[in-house]
């Protein structure tokens, strides 16, 4: 992955080669010339060089180093406690330096209590460890960690400007000769100008141009050029042909600069409309995210068909006393692909009954629905629903030891996306135990393979538990199913239904009425609602308004980026090859058989026996069975 990407395959590994003020770095080679380094807190805009700076410190002075992302691993504090404590407290084999280096990367947007455990950490492992942490704001830095790190501003002022921009367009250059990329000169020295002094900026947005061979002045918008009175001229007067004449003349500027121009027009000529009402239409759902998840979820029971009060409703599901040893079980497919299958209406309506997640009609790629019924009483005990699995993730890149090739790994591996047992099957049943379980079996990968033309042989899920320690549906499920880690998501939960409509359509309006991503795009509401948040933080130059909206979307985050990861190979014992493509065939392993679905129920009863037994024995046995209905209101826990 770092030969593909530029900013990576072209980090600087010495001081030397860092582009920076010259006193800065005059700074730095004599801590390398002492063989000495302070604690130190690196300080500066984003996309300057602080953690290259501190990696290519690292590599001169020959030290071993271990780097803490505070965005990601570093807001947890069990997690910095672990792995900081850890790598502190063991002797390096592979150097002869005074000091190992713990990098902090991004270290204000952790919280104060790991703050002031990385303060205890500092003295602790003062004897043989030294800590660098870089940050955009050193006011959300502790005083107590503050005082103990030498501060170095990366602020560049004056006649260095000019000097730092002119190595930076000489290095660019040279880039982009060693890629092949022709360019035009005039056009790089204004984009530089233009994101000063984001040099991780400027070389995403070459690479991302360079596709085309030729970097030009598409890159660019010359907002010189944009007459935003015009658009509020017409706005006002409801000419609605020349607000569309004026869209289609911005179309080849850069649109989240384009709409902070826009914004702040709008903002100031008028009542809330525009830009402006698109930022509020996510403020009115959300003050905490779990509340607009919650009127959501409220939203889709209150439409779906029928009452929650309606007994043939309830009848439908599985809420009898029987041992498992005799129970039997049938899978009905959704949708109108498949012979005798069921509405696919009729499997989110109930599925929404018994699911405390904001349930939608479509997920990303691939997709298939199963119900799985009780044979015997002819009542639900669940559901699933397979989709693509996500292009990245933290536990499955360490398991494989890289990023794979995409076209490679979606030709082999699906997703679990809902794993949902009825109640009380689940409770007395252990009933999301076997629907995982089903998930893994020869049956689904050979009905999947049938379905899609793949040859599946990963299958992925994540625990309804987060990154808690708490039990999990997925546990002691050994050796069809293993815990692989936590995983590390970007992006918030989804906005669904009116709400989403709503703020698409707004943002398609000054896109000449198009969507924001194309519609056959995998993955299409996911990437729409990203850029529609990325547009909105680039339009918000209002402090206040941008603080509030970036906690709002930092506490959602909070909902959805760890959690628990779990694989299953279904037997086969050569995933990772295959997958990597070092191998073409898969071979089946010893444990082959035990994927057999007749073989996984078996399994299943003997484990579900026990809990019936005990739950009977201790008089905890359940039989009513549980639905949500519109009257828990704020009741309803929305676990993601």
């Amino acid at each position: 992955m770092s030969d593909f990407i530029w900013v990576e395959k072209y980090r600087p590994k010495t001081i030397d080669d860092c582009i920076l003020p010259q006193s800065i770095k005059k700074t730095f080679k004599d801590f390398v010339k002492s063989g000495e380094i302070p604690n130190m807190l690196l300080s500066g805009p984003p996309g300057i060089g602080k953690t290259t700076v501190a990696k290519a410190l690292c590599h001169e002075l020959g030290v071993d180093y271990y780097v803490i992302n505070g965005s990601d691993e570093g807001r947890f504090l069990d997690t910095v406690r672990t792995n900081a404590k850890n790598f502190a407290s063991t002797v390096s084999l592979s150097s002869d330096a005074k000091h190992k280096i713990i990098i902090i990367d991004e270290a204000d947007n952790t919280g104060n209590d790991v703050q002031l455990l990385l303060r205890a950490f500092i003295e602790e492992f003062s004897s043989n460890c030294r800590f660098i942490f870089t940050c955009n704001y050193k006011n959300k830095i502790i005083e107590p960690l503050h005082s103990r790190c030498s501060v170095i501003d990366f602020g560049i002022k004056g006649k260095e400007k000019a000097e730092v921009a002119h190595t930076f367009f000489r290095r660019l250059n040279t880039i982009l000769e060693t890629e092949g990329c022709e360019s035009d000169k005039k056009v790089l020295a204004e984009l530089i100008n233009k994101h000063f002094p984001d040099w991780r900026r400027v070389l995403n947005e070459c690479q991302r141009y360079s596709i085309s061979g030729k970097i030009d002045s598409g890159i660019l918008a010359h907002f010189s050029e944009v007459k935003v009175n015009d658009l509020i001229q017409n706005l006002k007067e409801k000419n609605f042909p020349e607000v569309r004449k004026w869209v289609v003349d911005n179309l080849d500027n850069d649109p989240s600069v384009l709409l902070r121009h826009v914004y702040d027009a709008l903002f100031d000529a008028l009542e809330g409309p525009g830009i402006a009402a698109a930022v509020l239409i996510i403020a009115r759902y959300q003050h905490t995210i779990e509340d607009y998840l919650r009127f959501a979820k409220k939203e889709a029971i209150v439409s779906r068909s029928g009452s929650f009060e309606d007994v043939s409703l309830k009848e439908k599901f599985f809420n009898k006393d029987i041992h498992p040893q005799d129970m039997e079980f049938e899978v009905k497919f959704i949708g109108k692909r498949f012979q005798n299958s069921l509405p696919q209406d009729y499997f989110v309506n109930l599925l929404t009954a018994t699911s405390s997640a904001v349930i939608e009609h479509n997920i990303p790629g691939r997709e298939l629905r199963w119900m799985v019924f009780e044979k015997n009483t002819k009542s639900i005990v669940g559901f699933i629903r397979f989709g693509s699995p996500t292009i990245n993730s933290k536990p499955r890149n360490i398991w494989l030891g890289k990023a794979p090739d995409l076209k490679i790994f979606n030709r082999h591996a699906v997703m679990g996306f809902a794993i949902v047992p009825s109640q009380p099957f689940g409770y007395n049943y252990l009933g999301g135990k076997l629907l995982a379980l089903m998930c893994v079996s020869h049956f689904a990968r050979e009905t999947l393979n049938r379905v899609f033309e793949k040859e599946i042989a990963l299958f992925e899920t994540t625990s309804l538990y987060g990154s808690t320690s708490s039990a999990s549906q997925y546990d002691g499920l050994k050796p069809f199913i293993r815990f692989k880690g936590l995983t590390d998501s970007k992006f918030p939960p989804l906005l669904h239904d009116e709400a989403f409509h709503n703020l698409h359509d707004k943002f398609s309006y000054f896109n000449n009425n198009q969507p924001l991503t194309e519609n056959k795009a995998s993955s299409k509401k996911l990437k729409r609602q990203r850029r529609m948040v990325s547009i909105i933080k680039n339009s918000l130059e209002d402090t206040g308004k941008l603080k509030l909206f970036s906690e709002v979307m930092d506490n959602a985050l909070g909902l959805t980026e760890r959690k628990r990861s779990y694989t299953s190979t279904y037997g086969y014992e050569n995933v990772r090859e295959v997958i990597l493509g070092e191998q073409d065939k898969l071979v089946r392993g010893q444990n082959w058989d035990k994927f057999y679905l007749e073989n996984i129920i078996s399994w299943w009863k003997k484990k579900a026996g026990k809990r019936y037994e005990k739950l009977k024995r201790e008089g905890r046995f359940r039989t009513e069975v549980e639905l949500w209905t519109e009257d828990d209101g704020d009741d309803i826990q929305i676990i993601r």
